[in-house]
């Protein structure tokens, strides 16, 4: 999903191409070059990329490059290494955790896989059982209305139920002492990404569903001062405050 080229947009619509090879750990387009809000404004323009086996050269052939080497690291190496350290499952396993069949043969495969990506599989690995997790959830096919295959899907969907229902100070959970009342969680539902994109750049405009794009009459750029672009009132907060 990652590119390996970034567009700055500026205020007066112009673009300008960065290749991100150039920019591991270097914030100077932000520090000398006062790039910031065109950095932003990319982030409610750029495309998101589907999920696919492909990794850019950026990152596995340049990853935190510098300035006195044209070369850099392999981040899909490094992700297979740390999955062997740390003791991650391999793909098999895992995918029969998340309900699938296990695969007994590299054909079995084919019902998350395209032919064409297990035969490179099998080509690698001298058995099913060995497919490193990382490698086999980048070659699954999306599920319909996902950028995940069916096991990083389930994964990421546990991942993400376990840190809310097992964090006591997640902020929409009630009963606690610290939990915010329901007029206070109305307000915080008040944001979005555009309020915040507003808040903290100059970018001066931008489409209210900022994570989508401008490709239809209903999500023009407006204005930051906009009322379209919601704010959180503090009203809820002053009366507790006062109360206590």
């Amino acid at each position: 999903m990652v590119q390996g080229t970034i567009r700055l947009f500026t205020r007066d619509g112009g673009v300008d191409t960065v290749r991100l090879r150039d920019h591991f750990n270097s914030p100077h387009l932000i520090e000398l070059e006062n790039r910031l809000d065109d950095l932003v404004r990319s982030f409610t323009q750029h495309v998101l990329q589907k999920l696919d086996a492909f990794i850019t050269q950026d990152l596995s052939n340049h990853l935190f490059q510098t300035p006195r080497f044209n070369f850099g690291m392999d981040l899909m190496s490094l992700n297979i290494q740390r999955g062997r350290d740390h003791g991650i499952a391999t793909y098999n396993s895992l995918r029969e955790k998340c309900g699938l069949p296990r695969a007994r043969t590299f054909n079995d495969l084919t019902d998350q896989i395209s032919p064409e990506n297990v035969q490179k599989l099998a080509r690698v690995y001298k058995s099913v059982d060995d497919i490193d997790f990382f490698v086999g959830g980048i070659t699954e096919r999306s599920v319909p209305g996902s950028l995940l295959g069916w096991t990083f899907l389930c994964v990421v969907g546990d991942q993400f139920a376990r840190l809310k229902k097992g964090d006591r100070y997640f902020y929409d959970l009630g009963g606690q002492p610290s939990s915010f009342s329901e007029a206070q969680l109305q307000q915080i539902r008040r944001s979005s990404w555009a309020r915040i994109i507003c808040d903290n750049s100059d970018v001066g405009a931008v489409q209210p569903l900022a994570f989508r794009q401008t490709n239809n009459r209903f999500n023009r750029p407006v204005p930051c001062n906009s009322p379209i672009i919601s704010r959180p009132h503090w009203t809820p907060w002053r009366g507790e405050r006062a109360a206590a």
